[in-house]
């Protein structure tokens, strides 16, 4: 049986983190959307967990993912691992990518992995990619989740 106080110590959880991830300090329109296909599947909104569902495979999406990764072998070859193997599997990745996405920021970040720049820098063009993407499925393509989002972060 649930339990209606850790339910809705949930729910407000996930409330307060697309309220963080909404905010311009944080802002990371990857995270809401994952914070609110969480809640609505928490709530049984079925119809608003599919209308999300698709973000999280956007080209923008896993160009983001994949530089995380690239963080974490960076880490990684701090600590005397090699892993240029690995980071060329995970650049190349990158570019085949890149040259599907029809964002205007792609070539930047091309040019930033070409340039053999850091990955914090790739991370946030990725974050720019992301957040315009993201933007424009919800508010344009989808706006019952930016519907939904305006009321969350305005309560």
């Amino acid at each position: 049986m649930l339990d209606p106080d850790k339910y809705m110590g949930y729910v407000k959880g996930m409330e307060k983190e697309v309220r963080i991830y909404s905010n311009s300090d944080h802002l990371n329109r990857l995270k809401v959307a994952k914070r609110l296909y969480n809640l609505c599947k928490a709530e049984g909104d079925i119809g608003l967990v599919q209308e999300i569902a698709p973000l999280f495979s956007m080209n923008s999406a896993a160009i983001y993912q994949m530089i995380d990764r690239l963080g974490v072998a960076e880490s990684a070859a701090q600590m005397g691992i090699n892993v240029s193997e690995q980071r060329a599997h995970m650049e190349a990745t990158l570019l085949t990518l890149l040259s599907a996405s029809s964002n205007p920021q792609s070539l930047e970040l091309v040019k930033t992995i070409q340039g053999l720049g850091g990955v914090d820098q790739m991370r946030k063009i990725a974050m720019q990619m992301v957040n315009h993407d993201v933007e424009q499925y919800t508010t344009i393509e989808h706006p019952n989740i930016a519907n939904r989002i305006k009321r969350i972060t305005s309560s």
